[in-house]
């Protein structure tokens, strides 16, 4: 959950909707199933609109024991790795080995807790690459795992 909070905060500063308590709090419920939907609008933080939404936070999290327990990355530290590799270049096997080194043990515990899907994961890793090479894996890769369906993430091991 604090991560879970913490990607919202990130997502919810690009919207310029971070200064709004109130706002922070109705735009959360999106992000949750129903039923936790329906749980945290019953929460007295939630229904006061004087309550901030930190407040709100810390009764959410008081009603989860264990929650607190936060991964060892977030996706800012996986952005971080591309972004590094970006600007690095992946010009030979060696530069490509410490790349895929460095992303599978941030994405591993990012896809362990939920935080991104195989196929958020694989949009990451490819991003290092040029145009050209994202063409060839993906014909290669299509051509390899014809039964794979559309919308599912090729493994990357």
């Amino acid at each position: 959950l604090p991560t879970f909070f913490k990607e919202f905060e990130t997502v919810a500063k690009e919207a310029a909707i971070n200064s709004d308590d109130l706002k922070m709090k109705k735009e959360t419920l999106c992000y949750v199933d129903a039923k936790t939907m329906h749980f945290w609008r019953s929460l007295n933080t939630f229904k006061d609109g004087q309550k901030t939404w930190d407040k709100f936070k810390k009764e959410v999290l008081l009603n989860y024991p264990g929650a607190e327990q936060v991964p060892e990355t977030m996706t800012d530290t996986l952005k971080r790795v591309v972004t590094k590799f970006v600007k690095s270049g992946v010009l030979n096997s060696q530069e490509l080995a410490k790349y895929h080194r460095e992303f599978a043990t941030v994405s591993k515990s990012l896809t362990k807790h939920g935080i991104l899907s195989g196929v958020q994961v694989a949009g990451y890793y490819v991003q290092v690459f040029p145009d050209s090479v994202h063409a060839q894996l993906n014909m290669h890769l299509q051509v390899q795992h014809m039964a794979k369906k559309k919308g599912e993430a090729y493994a990357l091991a």
